[in-house]
């Protein structure tokens, strides 16, 4: 609210400056009347090109997309907004656009249902609208998915709560997790993360070592882009060092081997190689061996 505060004073303060500026506001994944009401009631409505962006589905990985909500149980349960119910409708049909319509649907809880409900009147409105035209013959089954499961998070609030562990769970349980990706610093520890104090050993460290460590932001991406991680990431926490362990005595016998080339084909082999290696080894050493000392 802060970053939206400034901007509509940014505006407004122009306006009266009588300067002149094209403002552009990008919303995702949709405009809302609302929020056009709230543009209107700060005076900078007329003064915005406002389109809508209509992001659904962020692929995390090669077989995990997500709307990437992350407060849609308050809303739900709390605020009773069903908004994000409509957004997911909007995600599964355009899915459905594009690989066929699921032949089941099945799920469990109330917001499953209301799910559920929204997503076959949304089919049902989009097939009378395309019926108007005689050459639509509408969307076809699916034959890559032969059910979509819905299942409701009120039905079961234990298992978020259940202690992770594995090396995947506890980096989510010590560390915020923001579009698939965290800042492994000892410094983004939350307080007390499963009620474990953490102190860092390097408190009595000057300031500017604190403002060095600031600067050389690391960001770990929680996926299988990373192959160290793809490796280690559902092994349970005890096992993880000793697998580190052995990965880094490897690498190191990889880069002896230099040592042992004879002819310029085998060097140019260990060149070509080289830069893999190097980052295999930064990757090693800055984000699990590292993360495993903590």
């Amino acid at each position: 609210m802060n970053t939206y505060s400034n901007s509509t004073n940014h505006i407004k303060e122009n306006s009266i400056k009588n300067k002149s500026f094209s403002y552009n506001l990008n919303l995702v994944p949709r405009r809302t009347l609302l929020f056009e009401k709230v543009l209107e009631d700060e005076g900078v409505l007329g003064d915005l090109l406002i389109d809508e962006i209509p992001i659904l589905f962020i692929p995390f990985e090669k077989d995990f997309i997500s709307m990437n909500f992350t407060n849609t149980f308050t809303e739900l349960y709390l605020d009773g907004d069903f908004s994000s119910i409509y957004y997911t409708s909007q995600g599964l049909i355009d899915f459905q656009s594009k690989f066929g319509i699921f032949p089941r649907i099945v799920g469990k809880g109330d917001c499953a249902k209301k799910l559920a409900d929204s997503l076959v009147k949304m089919r049902t409105e989009i097939a009378a609208i395309d019926n108007t035209n005689s050459s639509w013959d509408g969307w076809a089954l699916s034959s890559q998915f032969d059910s979509l499961v819905i299942l409701d998070r009120g039905t079961d609030l234990v298992t978020p709560l259940l202690t992770q562990l594995t090396y995947e769970g506890l980096l989510e349980e010590f560390f915020f997790v923001k579009n698939g990706a965290i800042d492994p610093t000892l410094e983004n520890i939350p307080d007390e993360p499963l009620g474990i104090t953490v102190t860092s050993p390097k408190s009595s460290h000057s300031q500017s070592s604190s403002s060095n460590r600031t600067s050389s932001k690391k960001i770990l991406k929680l996926n299988s882009s990373d192959k160290t991680f793809d490796e280690i990431r559902h092994v349970n926490f005890s096992k993880v060092g000793k697998l580190v362990s052995n990965k880094t005595k490897n690498l190191q016998e990889l880069y002896l081997s230099r040592y042992q080339a004879k002819s310029v084909t085998e060097i140019k082999d260990f060149v070509k190689g080289l830069g893999n290696l190097q980052t295999e080894h930064q990757s090693l050493q800055s984000l699990y061996i590292d993360q495993i000392s903590l």
